[in-house]
């Protein structure tokens, strides 16, 4: 098991959502980190609560402001060692239905942000 877990809002329902969950999956198949479920922490799954209390660290990422990663997180008192919103770099929510209007260079980016967060450079 990785001991780097990425807890990502992944919503595929706009843009944001899917370049989360695209630059996530890049990260967890290069083997840098795995990847928490968002409904099974949601749901209180405790399998997915023992993946998360055995991680060294966990990134999460948020794709709009809403920050439902994050409050998912919070309230449900997961310690979590870094934080990412895709606002901060300057990646705007097209809003529900845009889920296609992304582009490869967004995914990269959010991608390599996430490796310097794991790599600690970040």
């Amino acid at each position: 098991m990785a001991d780097t877990a990425i807890l990502p809002c992944g919503s595929i329902a706009s843009n944001t959502g899917v370049i989360v969950a695209l630059a996530t999956l890049e990260v967890v198949k290069s083997g840098r980190a795995g990847a928490l479920s968002f409904p099974s922490l949601a749901n209180k799954v405790r399998r997915q609560f023992k993946i998360a209390e055995n991680v060294r660290r966990i990134i999460v990422i948020d794709g709009c402001k809403n920050e439902c990663a994050r409050k998912l997180a919070d309230n449900l008192g997961l310690q979590y060692g870094a934080y990412l919103n895709l606002a901060e770099l300057g990646i705007e929510k097209r809003g529900p239905f845009s889920s296609l209007e992304f582009d490869k260079g967004q995914v990269k980016l959010v991608r390599n942000v996430l490796i310097d967060l794991i790599e600690g450079r970040g």
